[in-house]
């Protein structure tokens, strides 16, 4: 019997990804670094930082990571006018308010976060909210699952997971929860 119901943002709850994707892009130009769809969509879920540290691996390169994920951040919140939620989720956790208790997990930044639940007025929906900062490990680290968890007062198999990315799905796994892949807001 579930307890629980963990819903990621990003890709999830809203359309973020390709403002995401926009963002990360506009940044590393400034690096003279492009970046695909496709490289970018291979590490969606990774903490921003753990992210930029990929793509220099993959792309060879050397930049000042704090630098473009500060700049990365900067873009983003300033696409964030045009955030839109999946109308879909949103009637899903409507319905589970009071039958369950709800967490959203994310790898974005409290900040971000909090910036995107003010303006859709969603944050008094969820019991708990964590981001990148509350686990030392990123996705697909089981940690962040695990906190949210305990902050539920629900054990791990008492909850289950709305999740996107292939990091999410493995944090899910590993934290032995069961998972709902959504794909653009839609199970």
């Amino acid at each position: 019997m579930y307890k629980a119901v963990i819903f990621d943002m990003d890709g999830v709850i809203v359309d973020s990804m390709p403002l995401q994707y926009e963002s990360y892009k506009r940044a590393l130009s400034e690096e003279n670094i492009s970046i695909t769809e496709e490289e970018f969509f291979l590490y969606a879920g990774k903490q921003g930082k753990k992210l930029l540290q990929d793509i220099m691996n993959i792309k060879n390169v050397s930049f000042d990571i704090k630098k473009v994920y500060d700049k990365k951040n900067k873009i983003y919140r300033e696409l964030l006018k045009d955030i839109k939620t999946f109308p879909d989720i949103i009637k899903l956790i409507n319905v589970f308010i009071g039958k369950y208790k709800l967490a959203l997990v994310s790898t974005s930044s409290i900040v971000n976060i909090s910036i995107i639940l003010d303006k859709l007025n969603l944050k008094a929906k969820f019991n708990v909210i964590l981001g990148a900062e509350d686990a030392d490990r990123g996705k697909p680290s089981p940690d962040i699952f695990l906190k949210a968890a305990s902050r539920l007062g629900a054990l791990p198999a008492e909850c289950i997971v709305f999740e996107d990315s292939n990091y999410g799905i493995e944090a899910a796994k590993r934290a032995g929860m069961e998972y709902i892949r959504v794909i653009k807001g839609r199970l």
